[in-house]
């Protein structure tokens, strides 16, 4: 397995980063992140047999129904089934992108990363992911809470990620007393100093089981002994600033978008006028723009074809979905990620029209860019 990352894997998660606030659930090797994104989720997001060790870091979003995708080391995105999910398969992956429904899935991304100390693994993929979150929820099981490791690694993390993470003490559970629950949560309050937003127990067993409880006096009762609900109620604060981070860093790309991309203009207005298919069905309009964009592609010669006759391509193409689908800036801005020009002169056709193409049918599609009038 390749662990050096392409920069089109690397746009690829900047794009996802620009669509919407998003978290990490990180610590290190057996730290209970699974458990606790289960009961966060209120639902089991992989059947029992795929295992979070068996994989790389989770990129979970909103989806109607489960989807899977991997995006490759080289950035290609790739359609899996579960049964995809083996070590030998999934660790070619530098994440899984998993679609799901959940509650909590319509305010935030969440990425599940690998466990800092598992052996098997380097910290690439981790430091990699961290690029892409507002805060992060760091789980450290409570009988070995905060460890000197855990400390190393979260001193690396950027103060503007830290400031509004959580330190999840997971396994509450385990311990013999509340009073030594609190003796624990004093000490790491103490050891993290302002390191965190906010440093809570949680037990994710009994989360676990406050979610079939009835009736529903009960089942708050165990989810408030569990501090499930405090830990909810501190996630939503850290999904506040996540949120307002977001929109800032959308209107940043609006501010940075290429000055190339042309200004509206009387011709322009008169293009979106004409056919009049092409307004009530965008989607539809991506497609036939990226299929013929896919066969000028095709036609092209790659020995004869310049740096500059190429970026001329993915300029026109641009220019067409600006017009044909109507397009507002916000969407431009995350197409300008997904329509990067080659960065050298040396190019593979078939790769990139994949590329392109698949990249532009997940924009089309994704339940978050209603492509309106």
């Amino acid at each position: 397995m390749s662990l050096t990352i392409d920069a089109l894997a690397s746009g690829q998660l900047a794009a996802w980063f620009a669509r919407r606030p998003s978290f990490a659930l990180m610590g290190e090797y057996s730290a209970g992140k699974s458990a606790l994104l289960n009961a966060l989720l209120g639902q089991s997001l992989l059947p029992t047999r795929v295992t979070a060790t068996d994989l790389p870091a989770v990129w979970i979003t909103h989806g109607d129904t489960l989807r899977l995708q991997g995006l490759t080391f080289a950035g290609a995105l790739l359609d899996l089934e579960i049964a995809d999910l083996t070590r030998d398969r999934a660790m070619d992956f530098l994440c899984i992108r998993v679609e799901c429904n959940a509650a909590l899935l319509a305010k935030v991304d969440i990425i599940d990363t690998p466990g800092i100390s598992d052996p098997r693994m380097t910290t690439v993929i981790v430091e990699e992911m961290l690029k892409y979150v507002d805060f992060v929820v760091w789980c450290s099981p409570i009988n070995q809470a905060w460890r000197q490791t855990e400390r190393a690694f979260w001193n690396r993390v950027p103060q503007a990620t830290r400031a509004p993470s959580l330190l999840a003490l997971t396994r509450a559970d385990t311990m013999r007393s509340q009073a030594d629950v609190a003796k624990v949560l004093r000490r790491c309050k103490l050891d993290t100093a302002d390191s965190f937003a906010a440093v809570l127990p949680v037990s994710a067993l009994q989360a676990k089981t406050a979610l079939p409880a009835t009736p529903a006096a009960e089942r708050e009762a165990l989810r408030h002994a569990s501090g499930l609900a405090d830990l909810q109620d501190a996630l939503a604060a850290s999904i506040l600033v996540a949120a307002t981070r977001c929109a800032e860093r959308r209107k940043t790309l609006l501010l940075t978008a290429p000055a190339s991309a042309p200004p509206p203009a009387p011709a322009r207005k008169k293009a979106v006028k004409a056919p009049k298919q092409s307004q009530s069905d965008p989607a539809a309009s991506v497609t036939r723009i990226v299929q013929d964009f896919a066969r000028r592609l095709r036609d092209m010669d790659p020995a004869q074809t310049s740096r500059k006759d190429l970026n001329d391509q993915f300029h026109q193409v641009k220019t067409a979905l600006r017009s044909s689908a109507r397009l507002d800036a916000d969407h431009l801005s995350v197409l300008t990620l997904a329509l990067k020009g080659p960065e050298d002169a040396t190019w593979d056709a078939a790769r990139l029209v994949t590329q392109v193409h698949d990249d532009l049918k997940d924009f089309a599609a994704g339940p978050w860019c209603t492509i309106g009038d």
